[in-house]
């Protein structure tokens, strides 16, 4: 082909490529929040544009993301010395990379990311070119000189640019953009809601084995009780009944103590399969100390503040409901008229044709305005569902408005109650131990009952278990309102680490 052809088929192909270089800047009003991080070289810069030259993907996205507060992503695998006793942060670090819910929406934030990369690609040309090398034979029977042969190559090339289109490509980004964001916080929602339940079932496993530990000192404390009647029966100073009913006390305690031990194996047996460890994994966890009573519980209206304004399922359902509102303009602008620049250039023939016998270059230039006149109404259902949808966007989001602020109500409640309740137990505690020192004092010098023991002794047992309640009650409720207010991060369980 002569030069000047050369330099225009040069053009259709290298004017996309220079817009799209041009457009990997470019940032629409609605795209995703964050920003790209810069290379720090070449083979970097180049190797980030053929993974996502037109920059949908937000910088995040690679490292991972982080709980409210944190200045860091969480590291998988983390690195946790399973020897020392476990801490609750390392145990939100395992559930955190083990769990197949997470990551089943971290796919889907990848899912959202091409969509946006498509919707973005709508403002890009497209170009297309067709080169081929034909042999025609032409044969005319009875008139044998006639027949010829023509070798030779077809050239095609066109570019195609959507110059208006009266908003649809704008809709259909925006729809795209919230739909990310959507996805990115029910990734978040989704690690809140794995935050509650891996809190709950830590502090679950810790009072199981606190109550194992109480139920130790209540059979041991029966088993005094017992040993006492038996060398007052055998001093002549007591009495048969009485170590009939030691003995029925110290055997209900070591029944206690076997079905408290088998609670806490089955708890420690659902805390390690949250954490996503082998179910042969031994674990060690922490005691339970008592609270720093200076803290408060804030009010519930500032609860509920926080829910509106951090929690991510909150976030993410008012997001889809924006892009559901966004689909019925884009919807609208499908009925309307598009105009765009149109560009070919063909050599010796046109496409789905025959080699033509005389070479020939043909260059088109031009607008196309394209006019929807009739559809047989199907857009105007088409309007209809996207409104249609919008409604149901528009009612999930008050439905989950009202779930969460159902949630967080509940754990609000729990949290007050559980803080008001470490000073009743504590003081029933030391009223319980105060009674059994007097009553056993009392039977050893032979003026109380053994009634009167046992019933101090029951009464100890159950103030040391409503103890320990109330301790592990107060610890999770706090952390589970943390959690369904949606800010729950390594910041406030750190705290608690620190403090303990």
């Amino acid at each position: 082909m002569s030069g000047k052809r050369q330099i225009m088929f040069g053009a259709l192909i290298c004017l996309p490529v220079c817009f799209m270089l041009f457009l990997n800047g470019f940032r629409p009003a609605q795209a995703a929040e964050t920003t790209p991080q810069p290379a720090t070289h070449q083979s970097g810069i180049l190797r980030h544009w053929m993974d996502d030259p037109l920059s949908a993907q937000p910088a995040s996205l690679p490292e991972g993301f982080t709980l409210p507060g944190d200045a860091a992503p969480v590291l998988c695998p983390p690195q946790i010395d399973m020897s020392r006793a476990l801490s609750l942060v390392d145990a939100v670090d395992l559930a955190l990379c083990s769990n197949p819910q997470l990551r089943d929406t971290w796919a889907q934030i990848k899912v959202q990311v091409a969509q946006v990369g498509q919707a973005r690609s709508a403002y890009l040309p497209t170009v297309s070119a067709q080169i081929s090398e034909l042999n025609n034979r032409t044969v005319y029977p009875g008139f044998a000189s006639a027949n010829n042969t023509t070798q030779g190559h077809m050239t095609y090339a066109s570019l195609n640019w959507l110059l208006l289109d009266f908003g649809g490509r704008s809709a259909n980004l925006e729809v795209s953009d919230n739909a990310l964001k959507a996805a990115i916080d029910d990734h978040d929602a989704e690690m809140q809601k794995l935050l509650g339940e891996v809190i709950s079932d830590y502090f679950n496993a810790i009072a199981a084995q606190a109550k194992v530990d109480a139920s130790i000192k209540a059979k041991e404390l029966a088993h005094r009780i017992e040993d006492s009647a038996n060398r007052k029966l055998q001093h002549g100073t007591g009495d048969r009944g009485d170590l009939t009913q030691a003995q029925t006390a110290a055997a209900k305690a070591d029944l206690s103590l076997a079905r408290d031990t088998g609670e806490r194996d089955k708890t420690l047996a659902e805390l390690i399969y949250a954490l996503g460890l082998a179910p042969d994994m031994t674990i060690v966890l922490p005691d339970l100390l008592a609270p720093d009573k200076s803290r408060t519980v804030a009010a519930l209206t500032d609860w509920i503040h926080f829910a509106e304004h951090y929690q991510p399922a909150i976030r993410a359902a008012r997001k889809r409901w924006v892009a559901a509102q966004a689909k019925i303009r884009s919807s609208r602008s499908d009925g309307l008229p598009t105009l765009s620049f149109v560009a070919t250039y063909d050599q010796n023939g046109y496409p789905n044709q025959g080699l033509q016998p005389v070479q020939n270059n043909i260059t088109t230039v031009g607008l196309t305005l394209n006019v929807p006149i009739f559809d047989g109404f199907m857009q105007h259902y088409k309007i209809d569902e996207a409104k249609a949808q919008a409604d149901v966007a528009q009612a999930q989001m008050q439905d989950t408005e009202h779930q969460i602020m159902k949630q967080v109500v509940s754990a609000y409640g729990d949290a007050v109650m559980a803080f008001d309740a470490i000073d009743a137990s504590r003081s029933l505690l030391e009223s319980a131990r105060v009674t059994m020192e007097s009553a056993q004092n009392r039977y050893d010098h032979g003026v109380g009952t053994m009634i009167e023991l046992l019933t101090a002794q029951s009464s100890l047992t159950d103030a040391r278990q409503q103890w320990v309640q109330s301790l592990a009650q107060w610890e999770a409720s706090r952390l589970e309102l943390l959690a369904a207010s949606g800010i729950l991060g390594h910041a406030a369980l750190e705290g608690l680490q620190d403090k303990k």
